[in-house]
């Protein structure tokens, strides 16, 4: 059996990419995605990455919406998703910040939901990471999560089996205690393994600015 854990960052990915809809319809349509200057004085948006090309995918440009912001490259039919959702805290902003969005409009308790799931995804993947290196499973280590380092933060790239692989990734976590992460990658142009997931996502996760958050 592929998984004793059971892993939820799929389910979390489409909540970050906004509806529940294929991931084809996402990687087919770039509708909605500005230049970064049309998200002017939004500081999700400033701490996304916006180089031009980055990791050999081109910048399409920034959705910017309240409370969420996703940055989206591409290369062909490959891409690369980044999004920060501002969950806010339970009462207040967090370090003094004012009430995010999701705590003005009424979806605060959704908002904190999904923060427990991105941070109860890392700690599963770490788990599974543990299980497979102590149980016989027939999993090699390049089919392991991905665990990495974002600041002072981990965040989980979910690596699906070999026999399931198709080059799509999913990676989430929690940023400072208060902003959902998360990596949506379709049809990664490195490979399908954990070793090609690393490749891809890393160079995204070092030009994300946390000092803007």
């Amino acid at each position: 059996m592929r998984r004793a854990i059971t892993t939820r960052n799929k389910y979390l990915g489409v909540i970050l990419l906004g509806a529940a809809l294929p991931l084809a319809v996402f990687a087919a349509a770039d509708d909605g995605f500005a230049t970064p200057r049309a998200c002017a004085g939004n500081a999700l948006a400033a701490a996304l990455p916006s180089q031009p090309s980055l990791n050999g995918y081109r910048y399409v440009g920034t959705q910017c919406l309240s409370g969420t912001n996703t940055a989206r490259y591409r290369a062909g039919s490959s891409v690369v998703e980044i999004s920060l959702i501002d969950a806010g805290g339970q009462r207040s902003g967090a370090g003094g910040r004012p009430k995010s969005a999701a705590a003005s409009d009424g979806m605060a308790e959704t908002y904190e939901s999904m923060k427990l799931i991105a941070r109860s995804n890392v700690d599963m993947e770490k788990a599974n990471i543990a299980l497979f290196k102590r149980t016989p499973s027939g999993v090699g280590p390049e089919y392991y999560p991905v665990i990495s380092k974002l600041g002072e933060d981990e965040v989980a790239t979910h690596i699906p089996a070999k026999e399931e692989a198709t080059g799509d990734f999913t990676t989430s976590g929690v940023l400072k205690k208060r902003y959902i992460f998360g990596v949506q990658v379709i049809s990664a142009l490195a490979g399908k393994d954990g070793p090609a997931a690393r490749r891809t996502i890393e160079p995204f996760l070092e030009a994300v600015k946390l000092g803007m958050l």
